[in-house]
């Protein structure tokens, strides 16, 4: 993943946690869940795991809050990672838009 891109989910991100209520936080979650879909298109779920790990660490060590709630926005990284392809969004995420 390029490190602006990941630059710039940490900044969504912080955003988001930070000013939940902002009207402009609807769009900065669209942006999420679009970096998410190409990060997974370029190198699976693996490279979702890590980027996520990545961010996790960064967003905690300088704001203090979790990102979990972002995952479902990136596709592939929700609570039914491991039954992916099978998924049928019952959790409410996006990940059903991956299938061929």
């Amino acid at each position: 993943m390029d490190a602006a891109l990941e630059e710039e989910l940490v900044d969504l991100m912080t955003f988001c946690l930070q000013s939940p209520g902002s009207q402009e936080a609807s769009a900065k979650k669209e942006r999420i869940a679009e970096i998410g879909k190409e990060a997974f298109e370029d190198g699976g779920v693996d490279a979702l795991e890590n980027l996520f790990f990545v961010l996790k660490n960064r967003i905690e060590g300088e704001i203090g809050k979790d990102p979990g709630e972002f995952r479902p926005l990136c596709p592939a990284l929700c609570c039914c990672l491991w039954v992916f392809l099978h998924c049928v969004a019952a959790c409410g995420c996006s990940c059903i838009v991956l299938l061929p």
